[in-house]
């Protein structure tokens, strides 16, 4: 039914909660151990660990880190934090868990790229039809598989989808910087 679908939604996102939470930990860390004066950046973070949505000029702000040569580029996260956001991203398997994480973290790295190249698609047809159209099952299912906030009125899931699109259309804010925050248009 409607309500057993919904309950499924909410174990799957309380069972993300945490490793969303251990993302944003390392990503505090890495900035306050990078940058000379960290404040602006550590209120978005702060408001990212309290699940609040962020604006995108804030998100804007700590894309250099994400960037290439930056602490928190793909390819220089360690193992464990991998893991982390290929749960937050949706495409971790609990068989996986019998593995070491420094094993697993390769191929979690390839299926999180496949499902990015998935949603960048997305966005892009996204982009060109609208959201006008779409109805509330469209709207949430879009935010799920985001991994941002899905339970709100559809305009503020509009909003979010908006800031989502906006932000994965700037070639300076890496594709996997969405997963670490909950963009907001602004």
């Amino acid at each position: 039914t409607e309500a057993q679908g919904r309950n499924r939604a909410f174990t799957a996102a309380r069972a993300t909660s945490r490793a969303k939470q251990r993302l944003l930990e390392y990503a505090t860390t890495q900035t306050v151990l990078h940058l000379e004066d960290p404040t602006e950046q550590l209120d978005l973070l702060r408001r990212s660990l309290a699940g609040d949505a962020v604006p995108a000029p804030m998100i804007k702000k700590i894309a250099p880190l994400f960037q290439r040569g930056g602490p928190l580029q793909l390819q220089k996260l360690p193992s464990d934090i991998i893991i982390a956001m290929s749960k937050v991203c949706g495409v971790y398997k609990n068989w996986l868990s019998f593995c070491p994480n420094s094993l697993c973290a390769g191929h979690m790295t390839y299926l999180m790229h496949k499902k990015w190249e998935k949603l960048n698609k997305d966005d892009d047809d996204l982009e060109r039809e609208g959201l006008g159209d779409l109805t509330r099952d469209e709207l949430e299912k879009i935010c799920q598989m985001r991994g941002m906030r899905w339970v709100d009125n559809n305009e503020a899931l509009e909003e979010q989808i908006q800031g989502w699109l906006k932000l994965s259309a700037d070639p300076l804010v890496p594709y996997h910087a969405l997963f670490f925050f909950k963009p907001t248009a602004m």
